[in-house]
């Protein structure tokens, strides 16, 4: 059995040398059908520096939309390393090491995920104490902390987030979860972070899912239009295929009116539901 691959002291490190998170909040908005997360994580970040430039973060398998810091649109660079694990097409089994090499150059180089690049117009000013009396000699200098803020999409899952009952052929009640790992990398396949392994703090948790178990398998209003259109006019050995609904058609009234929950660690502090939707908040 080959070894495991060990985990290099990279850009992880490197980022957290010139800044320091002080907390996180995540917005999770959950789809059933299509299956999607529409994220936003708004990361309270204390400079170190004052010519803090760039912010380095991990995230995996999700594409960031939208940065803004302090208000202001900020823009970014994003590599994702999942596909690394892609061949190119034309290739097989054959040409194996062509990954196997990219994901050395990983694992030996610390190759980069996610870079916000600060805006010129955002300063990075010093905290000025207010001390009375005689003159002191200088402290550690401190800063005050910029809001960094990500809005991301995610609908194509490999690692971190799963879901189960939502496919043709799994008879599975919808439900979702997520996957730990002791190494790191699950957690940024979920949302942006800083994951090394060693680095905690204290995180804000929304989570938006459907409030029954039909609602997580209705279509959406405009993709349930587009596949009556087709319907009506498919032949009618096509529209067996174009079933908007098919999914729900198969369970009970009273298996549609089941209410999904969300199961996690922390203190619930909000609980809000709507008429499609519910929403809680965990710290």
């Amino acid at each position: 059995m080959a070894p495991p691959l060990e985990i290099a002291a990279t850009a992880d490190e490197a980022s957290m040398g010139n800044f320091t998170v002080q907390k996180q909040q995540l917005e999770l908005d959950i789809s059933f059908s299509p299956r999607q997360i529409k994220g936003k994580t708004t990361i309270e970040i204390l400079p170190e520096q004052t010519h803090l430039r760039d912010i380095v973060l991990n995230a995996r398998q999700l594409r960031p939309t939208r940065t803004t810091i302090d208000g202001q649109t900020a823009t970014f660079s994003y590599s994702n390393l999942h596909q690394r694990m892609k061949l190119y097409p034309g290739t097989g089994l054959g040409q194996y090491h062509f990954s196997k090499d990219r994901i050395k150059r990983h694992v030996d180089e610390g190759e980069e995920e996610l870079v916000v690049h600060v805006p010129d117009t955002v300063k990075i000013r010093e905290v000025t104490p207010e001390v009375e009396g005689p003159p002191v000699e200088p402290q550690n200098v401190s800063y005050n902390p910029v809001t960094l803020v990500i809005e991301y999409i995610l609908d194509d899952f490999r690692d971190g987030f799963h879901f189960a009952g939502v496919e043709d052929g799994d008879s599975r009640f919808p439900h979702a979860y997520t996957r730990n790992s002791p190494f790191p990398g699950a957690a940024s396949c979920l949302f942006p972070c800083i994951e090394d392994g060693e680095t905690k703090f204290y995180f804000e948790v929304s989570i938006r899912y459907p409030r029954t178990v039909g609602d997580a398998l209705s279509k959406p209003a405009a993709a349930a239009t587009t596949a009556r259109a087709l319907v009506n006019g498919a032949d009618k050995a096509d529209s067996v295929m174009t079933d908007v609904d098919d999914e729900a058609a198969d369970l009970s009234e009273e298996e549609k009116a089941m209410e999904m929950l969300v199961i996690c660690s922390g203190d619930m502090t909000d609980d809000v539901s709507t008429k499609m939707h519910s929403s809680i908040t965990q710290y």
